[in-house]
């Protein structure tokens, strides 16, 4: 038993709720701007109701797994330290920034398009750091799960996101901000990242079941031979 007194503990409880909770304000709080920045381009056509939705569904994405991303990894974090305090002060920061340089995307001013290969790097750049500092993150994870059975998941898990995150920073790159059809390289490499992270994730999951139900299976044939 430990004999660390009640109000120490009481003190690190609030210490770690905290932070997880100004995190929920933050992550909320980017995803209901992002729907306010589309009310600033009016729609005319059926086609422009379409693209908006595509373009907020995206926004949407990135946020929305950005946040089940961080909320798991520091679920699993056993000790805190401050390098994971700056950590998750970095990452809050850039998910704070993506709905300003989402409105600055989309935003049909000609002075802002003017400037829209400029913002949609410092866009990219956003994102990549966000999944990279996920990454980092998760690197701390798999060092203090030890000998960990689920250890080769996480580490390919980490991976995934440093893919998608290095793939947001080259995509930052001037000679990507160049026109194929009606889309720019530049964005074709977002989607074609994220589709990929999410087939690599998915994968992760799908193997991490499978020994669960080879579990179940097995434990279900050791009872009916057993009774």
């Amino acid at each position: 038993m430990s004999n660390e007194p009640a109000e120490r503990k009481d003190e690190k409880i609030r210490m770690r709720i905290a932070p997880e909770s100004f995190s929920d304000i933050i992550f909320g709080l980017a995803l209901s701007i992002g729907s306010l920045v589309l009310i600033q381009n009016p729609i005319k056509t059926v086609n422009d109701f379409a693209g908006n939705l595509f373009v907020f569904g995206f926004s949407f994405l990135i946020i929305a797994s950005t946040w089940v991303l961080f909320s798991r990894t520091i679920s699993q974090l056993s000790t805190e330290s401050t390098s994971v305090l700056l950590l998750n002060l970095a990452l809050l920061f850039c998910v704070a920034l993506e709905p300003y340089l989402f409105y600055l995307l989309w935003n049909n001013s000609p002075t802002i398009v003017n400037l829209l290969g400029a913002t949609s790097a410092v866009y990219a750049l956003d994102v990549g750091f966000m999944f990279i500092i996920l990454a980092t993150l998760g690197s701390i994870v798999t060092m203090q799960k030890g000998q960990s059975r689920n250890l080769k998941l996480l580490r390919r898990d980490v991976v995934a996101r440093y893919a998608i995150g290095l793939a947001f920073l080259f995509s930052a790159a001037p000679i990507f901000w160049v026109s194929i059809g009606t889309q720019h390289l530049r964005n074709l490499i977002w989607y074609a990242s994220f589709v990929s992270f999410f087939i690599a994730h998915g994968s992760s999951i799908k193997q991490k079941i499978k020994p669960r139900k080879l579990a179940i299976k097995g434990s279900g044939n050791f009872l009916s031979h057993g009774f």
